[in-house]
Parts: C-alpha cells; sequence; structure tokens
C-alpha cells in the first residue's frame, strides 16, 4: 500500500481507465524496485488479464469488486490528502444520498472539490469530473457503476443505496456561456436513453449535472 501511494497513484483519473501491457512485460523477471507499478500490481493480485488486445498486449483491470473498491479508497485518500474529511462529511454521504434532496447532495460536492488545493486542481473534462465523483463515492464505501449499459446508451455514473438508485449524467463546460446548453442536453439523454430503468425496487433519481470550469465547481444541475 505504501508502494501504491508513492508511485501509482497520481490522480483519480486513473482509477477506471483501461490499462494496457505488453505480455513481455508482464512475464519479466525483474527485482521489485525494477518492476512497473503495472505488473506489480498483476503480480500481487490487484489486476488481472481482461481482455486481448493483440497478439503481444493484453488489457487488465479489477478482478474483483472488492480489490476495485479497495483501490478506490486509495484514490479518494489521494485526493483528500489535505483534506479534512470531517469538515467536508465525507463519512455522511451515502446517508446524505439516501435521505436528502439532489440539491443537498450537489452542493455537497461541490464542498469536497472547493476544499482540494487550487494549484493543483484536477477536474479538466468531463472524464476526470466523473473520475472523482466516482472515487468520492467509493472512499465512502458505496458501490458505483460506470457506464453501466442499457438498451439505448451508457450512462455515466450509477450509485445505490439502502433506498435509491442514483443516476448522474455530467457535462463539461470551459465556457459560462455553454452551461445552459449541456444541461439540457444531459437531461434529454437521462430521460430519453431510460437510464436506470431496469429493475431494482428502489426509488430511481436520476440528475443531469454541469461543471463548470471557469467556476470549479457545478453550476447547474437538474432533476429528471
Amino acid at each position: 500500500m505504501k508502494y501504491l501511494k508513492s508511485h501509482a497513484l497520481t490522480s483519480p483519473d486513473l482509477f477506471d481507465r483501461p490499462i494496457g501491457i505488453t505480455l513481455d512485460e508482464l512475464s519479466a523477471s525483474r527485482n521489485v524496485n525494477d518492476l512497473s507499478v503495472t505488473a506489480l500490481l498483476v503480480q500481487a493480485g490487484y489486476l488481472t488479464i481482461k481482455d486481448q488486445r493483440n497478439a503481444a498486449e493484453v488489457e487488465l483491470g479489477y478482478p474483483n469488486q472488492e480489490v476495485r473498491l479497495s483501490i478506490a479508497r486509495l484514490y479518494a485518500d489521494e485526493m483528500l490528502r489535505n483534506v479534512n474529511r470531517l469538515e467536508v462529511g465525507v463519512s455522511r454521504l451515502e446517508k446524505m444520498l439516501d435521505c436528502e434532496n439532489v440539491d443537498t447532495v450537489v452542493n455537497h460536492f461541490n464542498a469536497v472539490l472547493n476544499a482540494i488545493d487550487y494549484r493543483q486542481f484536477p477536474i479538466r473534462d468531463e472524464a476526470s469530473c466523473r473520475s472523482h465523483i466516482e472515487v468520492l463515492l467509493m472512499g465512502a464505501a458505496m458501490a458505483t457503476d460506470v457506464e453501466k449499459h442499457s438498451a439505448l446508451g451508457r450512462s455515466d455514473l450509477e450509485v445505490r443505496t439502502q433506498n435509491r438508485h442514483w443516476v448522474f449524467e455530467f457535462k463539461f463546460a470551459r465556457k459560462a456561456s455553454e452551461v445552459s446548453r449541456f444541461l439540457a442536453e444531459a437531461a434529454e439523454q437521462l430521460l430519453t436513453r431510460r437510464y436506470g430503468e431496469a429493475p431494482h425496487g428502489r426509488e430511481l433519481i436520476r440528475v443531469a449535472l454541469v461543471f463548470d470550469a471557469e467556476k470549479r465547481a457545478f453550476t447547474a444541475w437538474e432533476s429528471v
């Protein structure tokens, strides 16, 4: 775990990205200090082969949900390295999603992101926005699904609590003038593609969110 924190966990952006490695690198016998981080994670069981890209390269992923959650917690620690978790209420996040309204939840996301040092502010696009919220939720021990497939498309992020099933659709606006258009697009996606409508026995809450790059916060959101 100490090795991972000092070598691998540079950004939560990397948490759910597909990882490629050559078979030569994977099978090479090296001293642990010379071994690549990716190869070491495979040797330790934190990554496993998920698919073969070609004759020389494979794609890696987490072997199970338990490992995925453990790695997410490490990324959450990295993201919140200089943040007081009690002050930003990370431990209350699951209860908040289970009981509170959309405004309270999104404002909480903003409060956590606002606590990140502006000199290292990590959200640069839609993918990094989604990955940071995903890592935050998993850091609070919640099960998430990213790009979950349905009959008409893939949702950005879904998360379950005891009584609710949340679906988030993210958009990233580089200019304030783009916010309203992106919000409408995200809301339409949620409705027309029927995200989250598979049977799950929970209250369904679907939220379109737009992150404003200039204000470094979610400035528009809508429940549909």
